[in-house]
């Protein structure tokens, strides 16, 4: 059973929430789901050094990982503690690790990619997947934080902390830190405008695919709004994108 390999952290964590611990899973978005069956009423963390399958936001997508180098984990948010839009849950997130990031040496080299990518010097460090269950939003975050080395055909267009501050990391710590940003997020005012500061591709021509068909919309990337759409002026006005991604001038800025 999969209880059998979870430990509990001790932390200074509030009151009703747990922290939890597995040496390697497939995903730990799965096994969130799984758990979450358990907690019903409890917010939870789960990291794990390795995950056998992660996934990314589409099918057939991908999340690859050294194993204990970097950070990987989901933490479940009881749906009554949730004060954001979920559309927006994703980027404020990113934010979140932005914000933790950019303290290790990397101030002004963090952006955040509609929907759900945060890259270091325009390179891929860390992804986002959001998931609204029947108790819990689960958003689950892979960050590459001390790896050294990617695989030959990802090399050029992946990044992490290290590779681009040259310093070694505390996982733990990090997690602690990303956490406390993302409760400090939902209770700050000025979000958006954090989230708009890091945008990718802000002020800029882009184009996006959009809905089930992943038609295209190119336009000016006008910013986020408050409830989450992604803006983008275009030729016949103002597009309000909920879903989607934007597709990337290279195949470099292309992962989950």
């Amino acid at each position: 059973m999969v209880m059998e390999y979870i430990y509990t952290q001790s932390a200074e964590i509030p009151s009703g929430r747990k922290w939890l611990f597995c040496h390697e899973t497939d995903s730990t978005m799965d096994t969130a789901r799984l758990i979450s069956l358990f907690y019903r009423n409890i917010s939870f963390v789960l990291r794990t050094d390795f995950q056998r399958r992660g996934r990314g936001r589409k099918p057939g997508r991908n999340w690859k990982s050294a194993a204990g180098e970097n950070l990987l984990f989901t933490y479940a948010l009881c749906n009554d503690e949730l004060k954001l839009p979920l559309q927006l849950v994703p980027l404020a997130a990113g934010a979140a690790v932005a914000g933790a990031a950019e303290k290790r040496g990397l101030e002004g080299r963090i952006q955040l990619k509609w929907p759900n990518d945060v890259l270091v010097d325009g390179c891929k460090a860390g992804g986002i997947l959001c998931e609204s269950r029947r108790w819990h939003v689960l958003v689950g975050i892979g960050l590459n934080v001390n790896q050294e080395y990617f695989a030959d055909a990802y090399f050029w267009k992946a990044a992490s902390l290290f590779s681009c501050s040259g310093r070694k990391q505390d996982v733990q710590q990090l997690l602690y830190e990303i956490i406390d940003n993302m409760h400090s997020a939902e209770a700050e005012k000025h979000l958006v405008s954090e989230i708009n500061r890091r945008l990718y591709g802000l002020g800029k021509v882009i184009t996006c695919v959009s809905g089930e068909d992943r038609s295209k919309v190119t336009g000016v990337l006008s910013g986020i709004q408050e409830d989450g759409a992604l803006l983008l002026s275009a030729d016949d006005g103002m597009h309000y994108l909920y879903s989607g991604e934007i597709l990337p001038e290279n195949e470099g800025l292309e992962n989950s």
